[in-house]
C-alpha cells in the first residue's frame, strides 16, 4: 500500500514537472504540454483544421476523419486524425495542407457528401476544399455519422440510450436492439 501511494505521488509530481514539447505545424514552431492534441495545438497557433465530429465538451472520437493531417516523427511519416492524436514526443512536424493530407481529406468529404448531400456542415467543408460534386452514388441520409449524439448521450447525459449499430455502408445510429428506450431524451 505504501508503494502504491509513493507511485501515485511520483506520478503527480512528474505531471507537474512535465516539460513542454516542440511541435511544428505548417512550418510554425510552438511548444505544447504533453498529450495536447494536434487539433488543439493548431487552434492555439491560429491554424484551422476542419472537423465535423469534434466538440470540446466530449472526448474526441475521430469518426468523420475530416481532420486528417500528415505527421512526421523522425523518419516516419503517416496520416493521423488531429482531433484525437496526442503529442507525446518532441519534434513532431504536422502538415495540414500537404498534397497527401488534402487528398485524404477531399476523399473523406466526397464520401460524406455522397451520403448526406444536403447536410450543410459537409457542404461547407466541400466548398472550402473546392469540391462541387461527388463521383460516388448519392444517398439522402441526413445523418453524417459524426457520432456527437452518441458521445453526448454516453458522456454528458450518461444514458447510453443510443449507439452505432452495424458496419460499413449499413452503419447507423439507433437504440440498442432497436428498442425504444425511456432513457432517450432526444
Amino acid at each position: 500500500m505504501r508503494d502504491l501511494l509513493r507511485n501515485l505521488q511520483t506520478r503527480r509530481s512528474d505531471k507537474n514537472m512535465r516539460k513542454l514539447l516542440n511541435i511544428t505545424i505548417d512550418g510554425k514552431p510552438s511548444k505544447v504540454e504533453p498529450d495536447t492534441t494536434i487539433l488543439n495545438s493548431a487552434k492555439e497557433m491560429g491554424i484551422k483544421i476542419p472537423t465535423l465530429c469534434y466538440h470540446p465538451a466530449i472526448e474526441p472520437y475521430a469518426s468523420c476523419r475530416v481532420c486528417t493531417v500528415e505527421m512526421r516523427r523522425g523518419k516516419r511519416v503517416r496520416m493521423v486524425t488531429a482531433c484525437n492524436f496526442p503529442i507525446q514526443d518532441d519534434g513532431i512536424e504536422v502538415f495540414t495542407q500537404s498534397e497527401r493530407a488534402l487528398r485524404a481529406r477531399k476523399l473523406v468529404v466526397e464520401l460524406l457528401l455522397a451520403r448526406s448531400p444536403f447536410a450543410e456542415p459537409v457542404r461547407a467543408i466541400a466548398r472550402e476544399l473546392g469540391i462541387e460534386r461527388t463521383r460516388y452514388p448519392l444517398e439522402n441520409d441526413p445523418c453524417i455519422l459524426c457520432g456527437i449524439c452518441v458521445q453526448v448521450c454516453s458522456q454528458l447525459v450518461g444514458a447510453n440510450a443510443i449507439s452505432f449499430i452495424s458496419r460499413g455502408i449499413d452503419r447507423k445510429v439507433d437504440t440498442p436492439f432497436k428498442i425504444i428506450s425511456d432513457d432517450c431524451i432526444g
